[in-house]
């Protein structure tokens, strides 16, 4: 029981600390082909990361209070609410 105790409080400040950086396209590509990816796939990849960018963003509903009878909550809320019971 300890132990998982302790892999969730190594996985509670590693989710603290997530920060997504979007990779290189060509660091990407070529990582890719070193590990033999087809062509094709690289570059449905690649459009799949980037073209979404491009677009307009979605307009916000409220599908989540309409469900849970809540405002959505930020990542960060979640985490602080939550500690005690992963701890």
């Amino acid at each position: 029981m300890v132990c998982i105790k302790q892999g969730q409080l190594k996985l509670l400040k590693r989710l603290e600390k997530i920060i997504y950086e979007s990779p290189n396209i060509f660091k990407f590509y070529w990582t890719k082909r070193k590990e033999k990816m087809p062509f094709i796939l690289i570059i449905v990849m690649i459009m799949l990361h980037y073209l979404p960018r491009f677009q307009k963003e979605p307009k916000n509903t409220n599908w989540v209070k309409i469900i849970t009878g809540q405002e959505p909550k930020k990542f960060e809320q979640f985490i602080q609410e939550n500690k005690s019971k992963l701890a």
